[in-house]
């Protein structure tokens, strides 16, 4: 929006005139006001999650900076897209219930692995599809031995604050406003430590089944996780 003044007519005075203007500049400020950032409250029954989000990590594995798209279908389906800051697809995680896969698209090449196993190259260390699930969003799903293992610390307002399982420790730094979703937190383990910051995520969308498995990977050739490794890096 691109306002235009003209110098004040014959007559008027430059006081007023300048007054008019500021008043116009008043006007403007207030009706073109950024609307109120709004975020979906968690429903009650969890069925599926996706969005957006930023991760830096940093430790024995060096250092790396991405943002990644998430897609899960609980209990077992999930699908990771990481891209640089540039936007280019460095590799795609997908988790079924049996084996995963690491897929590197521009190279026709992928590693296959346990869904834990897979994770774990992502996020430098292992959690399950439900505990990346209840880092986004403070909602607990799978089977109640699995949250025996963790030590949730809340707020004043009942907020999730931070926890520990093992040697795996995170805190909350940042909530989306008028909510109690975690925007940014940060986390640490015995070999790498890190931000997720999430930057959009919908509860409950209509994810097809056919996203979430890998593409057919007979035209792929697979990998070892060190010649994996090695074309990220390069792509990256």
């Amino acid at each position: 929006m691109v306002l235009k003044t003209t110098p004040p007519k014959q007559g008027m005075k430059r006081g007023e005139f300048y007054f008019g203007l500021l008043l116009l500049c008043l006007f403007f400020s207030l009706t073109c006001r950024h609307t109120p950032e709004t975020v979906p409250s968690v429903p009650s029954q969890l069925e599926a999650l996706e969005g957006y989000a930023s991760l830096r990590t940093s430790g024995e594995r060096g250092t790396a900076r991405s943002k990644f798209s998430f897609a899960f279908k609980f209990p077992y389906k999930g699908k990771i897209g990481v891209t640089n800051f540039l936007g280019q697809t460095l590799y795609q995680i997908f988790i079924t219930k049996g084996a995963s896969y690491l897929v590197v698209p521009s190279k026709k090449v992928y590693w296959k692995g346990s869904s834990q196993e897979v994770i774990d190259k992502f996020l430098g260390f292992r959690l399950t599809l439900a505990e990346i699930c209840f880092l986004l969003t403070g909602q607990k799903k799978g089977k109640e031995r699995l949250w025996k293992k963790w030590e949730i610390r809340r707020d004043e307002k009942g907020r999730i604050k931070g926890g520990h399982r093992g040697l795996f420790y995170f805190k909350v730094k940042e909530y989306f406003s008028q909510s109690y979703l975690i925007r940014v937190l940060t986390f640490h383990h015995s070999v790498n430590e890190g931000r997720i910051k999430v930057l959009t995520v919908n509860f409950n969308p209509t994810v097809k089944e056919k996203a979430l498995f890998p593409p057919n990977l007979r035209n792929y050739e697979q990998k070892t996780w060190r010649e994996i490794q090695r074309m990220i890096q390069n792509e990256g």
